[in-house]
């Protein structure tokens, strides 16, 4: 998790409950170990997240509050004419799909497990049949159902494994669909 893009906080007059909403901007490493965008997840609350409204709560808080012992927060808001960070390869630039807040220090980015409904070929990336091996990928309403400290021992996807996954599925996708 790299990023957060619109942040939110819905509450209806009639009730003191709140739901936070946000779109997260997910990446993985590439082959040199440099983090690159892959997608936004979505910012609809019954499709951007499978958290609880408590865990999505903790997961904000450690983003924006910092950590124990008085650490600083993770994000800092990235001014609206800014272009996104150059450590973030292949991240939008457009302001309706770029970040508002970015990571302090992308080493310390909070692990994450995203679900979609299915992967879809980026076109708008690679059109060209000699790049078909090096084919982007996206997944179509993307939503975070877990996250963890770095330090918990996950093993991430990076961009490499990413792009196998989605082959791998676009093509039993192909097989079942004749």
């Amino acid at each position: 998790l790299y990023g957060v893009r619109a942040p939110l906080t819905l509450a209806t007059a009639s009730t003191t409950a709140t739901h936070r909403i946000a779109e997260f901007v997910v990446g993985a490493n590439d082959a040199d170990g440099q983090p690159c965008w892959l997608c936004n997840t979505s910012p609809l609350p019954w499709q951007g997240s499978t958290l609880s409204q408590p865990e999505l709560q903790r997961l904000w808080r450690r983003l924006m509050d910092g950590g124990r012992d008085g650490e600083p927060s993770l994000m800092t808001r990235l001014p609206v004419d800014a272009r996104p960070p150059s450590w973030l390869r292949d991240c939008p630039e457009k302001q309706n799909h770029r970040p508002h807040w970015v990571l302090r220090d992308p080493a310390r980015a909070p692990f994450v497990e995203v679900l979609g409904s299915r992967f879809l070929r980026r076109y708008d990336k690679d059109t060209s049949v000699a790049a078909n091996k090096k084919v982007h990928w996206q997944l179509r309403f993307p939503r975070i159902s877990k996250w963890a400290e770095a330090s918990d021992g996950v093993v991430p996807d990076t961009v490499a494994s990413f792009t196998d996954k989605a082959i791998a599925a676009f093509a039993n996708a192909a097989a079942h669909n004749g």
